[in-house]
């Protein structure tokens, strides 16, 4: 399909054909007996690319050639968070909890200023996963923090980032077991000026379901089980008014994206998703601001694929 130079940019990261799972730092990849192989990850991620650039999307693709430990730069969310600083587009880096993901930003940091994109950096210490744990509805932004066992994001975090946001912001925190990132118990979803949010309301802690209700008044608010946030319905990502989803999230979810007049589009992603922890969310970062015809063909996914070639 033609591509639109207004189409959504996602930073993506393929999986190596040695990599495996390594750090278990997340509830699904903990509870796997097996891991999954490389050759089912790499086709995993490639469903997720083609539906995004089917869905009107264009993928930036990050080849790690550098480092074969770096097996979590696939889940692409944690790789930063694309912000904007005056008229500057910026792509603040993360600091990574898990050991095995702390250097990526060597590989990531390049990658986003052939992008045009200057990068910044927390102060060390301040744990910080980008975009897994900052969660658009609309034309607002929830930014939110782990407290307990799978805890990746820091509340000190935000104090850092939040004026690169563009757009009004809330902090909130939530029991981080089994969730570990705001992304898989809340979900954003927006077409023209109607929201739909997706949250379950256990996840969040303190006063956290009256100040997001409040944050987002005017949003059709659908509330999910804890064990229905294991089908990651809130991973499901937006393309235009496409939503691409993991199989086997609940009817009550598709309905609400259905009555939104969003296309609902089920991907089937056994490796990355269902043993390594990461839906389409996971898997990529939206890079809002920077214009199509600033990824470099070579980063381009047809690119990507012409390199696999035998």
């Amino acid at each position: 399909m033609r591509t639109s130079s207004n189409a959504p940019v996602f930073l993506v990261s393929p999986p190596r054909r040695d990599w495996t799972i390594r750090g278990k730092a997340n509830v699904f990849a903990a509870a796997a007996e097996a891991p999954p192989s490389a050759e089912a990850a790499r086709a995993d991620w490639l469903t997720v690319c083609e539906a995004i650039e089917g869905a009107g999307g264009v993928c930036a693709v990050v080849d790690n050639d550098v480092d074969g430990m770096l097996t979590g730069l696939p889940y692409c969310a944690e790789a930063g968070l694309c912000g904007t600083d005056g008229a500057t587009l910026v792509f603040v880096l993360p600091n990574l909890t898990p050991p095995h993901r702390q250097a990526e930003p060597k590989v990531i940091g390049p990658a986003v200023g052939r992008l045009g994109l200057t990068t910044r950096a927390l102060p060390k210490g301040v744990a910080f996963e980008g975009q897994g744990d900052v969660i658009r509805l609309g034309d607002r932004v929830v930014c939110t923090a782990g407290v307990g066992r799978w805890a990746r994001t820091s509340p000190e975090a935000y104090s850092h980032y939040r004026d690169l946001l563009g757009m009004p912001s809330l902090a909130l925190t939530f029991h981080a077991d089994p969730w570990f990132h705001g992304n898989t118990f809340l979900g954003g979803y927006a077409r023209g000026a109607d929201v739909v949010v997706i949250v379950c309301d256990e996840a969040l802690a303190d006063d956290g379901v009256a100040r997001l209700r409040a944050f987002a008044d005017g949003a059709k608010f659908v509330s999910i089980t804890a064990a229905q946030t294991l089908t990651y319905a809130t991973n499901a990502l937006q393309v235009g008014d496409t939503v691409l989803a993991p199989e086997g999230v609940p009817d009550v979810v598709i309905d609400a994206w259905r009555a939104l007049g969003l296309r609902v589009q089920l991907l089937a992603l056994p490796a990355l998703f269902r043993k390594g922890g990461g839906a389409a969310v996971c898997l990529t970062n939206r890079l809002d601001g920077v214009a199509v015809e600033a990824v470099p063909d070579d980063m381009r996914l047809r690119a990507w694929r012409a390199r696999q070639a035998p």
